[in-house]
């Protein structure tokens, strides 16, 4: 969290705030405003109004904000696309590129945990 968590209300501060609970809202739909809010120490009553307020900054076409939402978006929705069998080949890839003797206990821990 940060800066998203603290009482200040500077730009780059509610920015942040707004783009990490249209996030959460968009990607981590179990949850309810009350929990979003809880992990900001807001309430959900903030959480309604950052929903709203970034509404509003896509409206008016506010690329300030836009630019670093979509930013944000990307980078999340790119956590969110990979699926864990993806996840366990990409880190077999890398693991193989190393030397044979750091290749095969590495190979064992993945073999053994994930």
């Amino acid at each position: 969290p940060g800066a998203i968590d603290t009482k200040t209300r500077r730009r780059f501060a509610t920015d942040a705030r707004m783009a990490y609970v249209k996030l959460l809202s968009n990607y981590a739909t179990y949850l309810s405003n009350t929990n979003i809010g809880a992990s900001i120490n807001r309430d959900h009553a903030a959480v309604w109004y950052y929903l709203n307020k970034h509404e509003d900054l896509f409206a008016i076409n506010d690329l300030n904000y836009i630019t670093k939402y979509n930013a944000c978006d990307a980078i999340v929705r790119g956590f969110c696309d990979v699926k864990p069998d993806d996840y366990r080949e990409m880190l077999q890839e890398k693991v193989q590129m190393l030397s044979q003797r750091k290749c095969e206990g590495l190979l064992t821990l993945l073999e053994n945990y994930i």
